[in-house]
C-alpha cells in the first residue's frame, strides 16, 4: 500500500510519490538497524542482507504493474553489509539472480560450495556479463523469460508468442521485436524446461497435518499455515 507512519513524513497522495516515500522510510529503517547493531557491539559479527522481492511499474493500470516483467520490476535491490568482510561501497555490475543468495552467503561464511551443485553462483566473484538469467511470475499464464547481456526475451503463454527487446537501444522496452514462429518453439521449450526444473511441488494432502520437532503440531492449506505447541 506504500504507507509510512505519520511521525516519519506527512503521507503523500500521488501513487509514485508514495512509492518513493516508502523507499526513504525503508532506508531510515535499515539505518536504525545498523545503528542498533553498532550500539550493541554486534556490527562486526553480523552479516546483514537486505533483499527485494520484486519491483513494480507505474506504466500500467493500478495493481498490475508487478506482473509485467519490465526492467523496473525484475531488477531488485540486494545489499550486503558485513564490516571487515565485505568492502563498503562495492557495487556488483554483472547480472545476479535470487538463486545466488544462498551460495553467496555460504561462501562469505567460509563454506566450500564447489561441489554443492547450486543453480546460482557466488555473485561476489565475477560470473560474466553474458550470463542468462531467467525470470517468472507467480500467476498462471503470466509472462516469463530471460535476460542475456542486453537482450531480453519474454514468452507470453496466453497468446503463445515470444518477443525480444534490445535493452541497449530500447531501455524503456517500447519496441518489442516479434520472434519468428519457427524460432518460437525452441525458445519456449527452453524457458518452460527451466521453469519446471526450478519449481518444487509439494503434495498438500501429505503435508496438511504433522508434528514437527516433537512439540509443534502444524497445519497447512495452500499458502497459509498454523502451528501450536504441544507440551
Amino acid at each position: 500500500p506504500y504507507d509510512v507512519p505519520e511521525w516519519f513524513e506527512t503521507p503523500k497522495e500521488d501513487p509514485y510519490e508514495k512509492y518513493l516515500q516508502t523507499i526513504r522510510y525503508t532506508d531510515h529503517f535499515v539505518e536504525r538497524v545498523c545503528a542498533e547493531l553498532r550500539a550493541n557491539g554486534l556490527e562486526k559479527n553480523t552479516l546483514l542482507c537486505v533483499l527485494g522481492d520484486h519491483g513494480t511499474s507505474f506504466r500500467t493500470e493500478k495493481g498490475k504493474g508487478r506482473w509485467i516483467p519490465y526492467e523496473e520490476v525484475i531488477r531488485i535491490p540486494w545489499v550486503i553489509r558485513w564490516p571487515g568482510h565485505v568492502e563498503p561501497g562495492r557495487r556488483i555490475e554483472w547480472p545476479c539472480s535470487q538463486m545466488d543468495v544462498t551460495p553467496t552467503i555460504l561462501n562469505l561464511l567460509g563454506f566450500d560450495i564447489s561441489k554443492a551443485a547450486f543453480d546460482g553462483c557466488n555473485c561476489l566473484s565475477e560470473v560474466g556479463f553474458e550470463r542468462r538469467i531467467y525470470f517468472s511470475s507467480l500467476l498462471p499464464n503470466s509472462p516469463l523469460g530471460f535476460v542475456e547481456g542486453k537482450r531480453k526475451v519474454v514468452y507470453w503463454p496466453y497468446i503463445e508468442k515470444v518477443f525480444e527487446y534490445a535493452l541497449t537501444g530500447d531501455p524503456d522496452e517500447q519496441n518489442a521485436i516479434r520472434i519468428p514462429t519457427e524460432m518460437t518453439e525452441e525458445i519456449k521449450t527452453d524457458i518452460l524446461v527451466w521453469k519446471e526444473r526450478s519449481q518444487i511441488a509439494i503434495d498438500a494432502k501429505k503435508h496438511t497435518k504433522q508434528l514437527l520437532f516433537s512439540h509443534w503440531r502444524t497445519f497447512s492449506a495452500g499458502r497459509s499455515a498454523w502451528a501450536y505447541y504441544v507440551p
